[in-house]
C-alpha cells in the first residue's frame, strides 16, 4: 500500500473496499491520527468480517443478495429470448454507520 504524504490534506475518505479503510486507518493509526476524530473513514461492500459491528466501521451495505437474485432472472430472461436488448437494474444499498465517520473536522 502506498503511504500517505504528511500533513493529511484531507478530510473523509471513502474506500472501494472495507479492507481497503481499514488498512487506511491502520496507517492513520501508526501517523498517531485516528477515525473520526482527525477525519473520517468510510468502506463499501459490508461483506464478511471486516463489517462486524465490533470494530465500528461505517460502511456502504451492498445488497448483494438481491443483486444475485437480479442477475440470475435477467440471464434466464436472456437466454429464454424474452430480452432482445440489454437492460440495467437499480439496487439501493444501505449506509452501515460505524464509528468511523461523522462531520469531518475542520481544516
Amino acid at each position: 500500500m502506498g503511504e500517505f504524504r504528511s500533513p493529511v490534506h484531507f478530510r473523509h475518505g471513502t474506500f472501494p473496499t472495507d479492507g481497503a479503510a481499514v488498512d487506511i486507518m491502520e496507517d492513520l493509526r501508526l501517523r498517531g491520527l485516528a477515525a473520526p476524530v482527525d477525519l473520517t473513514v468510510t468502506g463499501y461492500d459490508a461483506i464478511g468480517a471486516l463489517a462486524a459491528p465490533f470494530l465500528g466501521l461505517t460502511t456502504y451495505r451492498v445488497p448483494v443478495v438481491e443483486m444475485g437474485r437480479v442477475s440470475v432472472d435477467m440471464l434466464v430472461d436472456k437466454i429464454e429470448g424474452k430480452d432482445k436488448e440489454d437492460r440495467s437494474h437499480a439496487l439501493r444499498g444501505t449506509l452501515a454507520e460505524g464509528r468511523t465517520a461523522g462531520s469531518p473536522p475542520a481544516l
